[in-house]
Formats: C-alpha cells, structure tokens, sequence
C-alpha cells in the first residue's frame, strides 16, 4: 500500500496558456440533473489571480440543473 501525502494543501492552476472568452484547458465540464450544460469561460476579473478568472454562464430556464467544472487530472 502507497500512502498519498499532500504537498501543501494548495493546489495551482495556471491559465497563462489560455485565452479569454474560451473554456479553460484543465478542466471538465458536466452538470447534475437535466437542460443544457453551463458555458464555462475565462474572463478579465481584477479580482482574480492574474486578473483572471473563471466565468459559468447560461440562460437555461431548467430547474435543478447544477453546472459542474472538474480539474482534469495531472499528468
């Protein structure tokens, strides 16, 4: 048996390879219950990290629906 041990308890992700109005690369996208998935996107936001930040948008009108961005694992 391995045991998993935490670096630091923090964990960083860089969006400096990403572009703004787009989904960032590092992450999955999903959502719980019914309707259309959220629109995940990067934005300018000056209280992000860097400036930046990420942005759910959608208009669906369908109750319990829940969008979901999941890290994807490291390499």
């Amino acid at each position: 048996m391995t045991p998993a041990l935490a670096i630091d308890g923090k964990a960083t992700i860089d969006f400096g390879e990403n572009s703004i109005d787009v989904p960032p690369e590092q992450f999955d996208f999903t959502i719980t219950g019914q309707g259309q998935p959220g629109r995940w996107t990067l934005v300018r936001d000056v209280t992000g990290v860097d400036g930046v930040a990420i942005e759910q948008s959608n208009d669906d009108p369908t109750e319990n629906r829940f969008s979901l961005a999941f890290t994807k694992p490291y390499p």
